[in-house]
């Protein structure tokens, strides 16, 4: 038998992160090596989670494509920029 209390859950996290921080609402997402995705929040209720997941997912998507115009993004990524370059006119 341990003497160390037992790691957290993944539920436990948000509430971890935001008594540490003092963020007053905390999200996280969790994907396990079989690709199972789980969410977890503190402080937030449903609507606020979804603006917030809203909101990282335009940042997400923003500095996607701002690494892709500065040539930063994997070879998939520049050569379906090309394309949708060459679609808008070669813009």
């Amino acid at each position: 038998m341990s003497d160390q209390p037992p790691a957290p859950s993944f539920q436990d996290y948000p509430k971890l992160l935001s008594n540490e921080t003092g963020i007053p609402g905390v999200i996280c997402l969790f994907r396990d090596a079989d690709g199972t995705v789980s969410f977890a929040g503190h402080g937030v209720n449903n609507s606020e989670a979804n603006e917030m997941l809203s909101i990282g997912i335009f940042i997400n998507l923003d500095q996607h494509y701002r690494n892709v115009e500065a040539g930063m993004a994997g070879p998939e990524a520049q050569r379906r920029n090309e394309e949708i370059k060459q679609l808008n006119g070669g813009e």
